[in-house]
């Protein structure tokens, strides 16, 4: 039986994204990767409010890379408590409660393509913990983790059954911040 060519697609980004993360995962155990919480857990929440928008509106197979994440986001979420994060500063604190603040925005919203656009800019806010974290000790993270997600959002994007706003919005966002946590590892790293 041949799958539409839709599925090979999802298929290959539910991969790169467990690819993706199996050295994350492995880098929080062994102490060298040093995931900020407060950005692992506003995606954590944020992630799996994007998948429901993304099945409720026809995203498909599309989803499934979303899916995914969003249960990846919450092991890590997990272990940046177990191992306990550093570096929190007060700017981490404010960023974290904004995109906490959003969250009743998004809930209210009855409108998809607002949902959407709220998800995603609080997913984006919730990064900034990360990238300040990022500037300054570039070595906790692991760089090859964003830009997998960078190519893996991208074929995410080109999974999804239906095409919108709704649906494309998260993935496009995604795209973005990962581009831009990876552009700042690799910029300090090479500095």
């Amino acid at each position: 039986m041949l799958y539409d060519y839709k599925f090979y697609l999802a298929i290959f980004a539910v991969f790169l994204t467990l690819y993706a993360y199996i050295p994350y995962l492995i880098g929080i155990v062994q102490g060298k990767t040093k995931p900020h919480c407060f950005t692992w857990l506003i995606w954590s929440i944020v992630t799996i409010a994007a998948t429901l928008i993304q099945v409720l509106e026809g995203g498909g197979m599309g989803s499934w890379p979303t899916i995914v994440a969003a249960l990846t986001c919450f092991l890590i979420t997990f272990l940046s408590i177990k191992y306990k994060t550093e570096h929190i500063r007060k700017i981490d604190y404010v960023l974290f409660a904004t995109s906490l603040c959003a969250i009743p925005l998004w809930i209210i919203t009855d409108n998809p393509i607002y949902s959407a656009l709220l998800v995603t800019g609080i997913e984006i806010v919730g990064a900034f913990p990360t990238i300040i974290k990022s500037w300054h000790h570039p070595k906790e993270e692991i760089m090859s983790t964003y830009g997998l997600n960078v190519i893996r959002y991208f074929f995410s994007i080109l999974s999804l059954s239906t095409i919108s706003i709704a649906t494309m919005a998260y993935p496009i966002g995604m795209v973005f911040m990962n581009g831009l946590i990876f552009t700042v590892l690799f910029i300090r790293r090479n500095v």
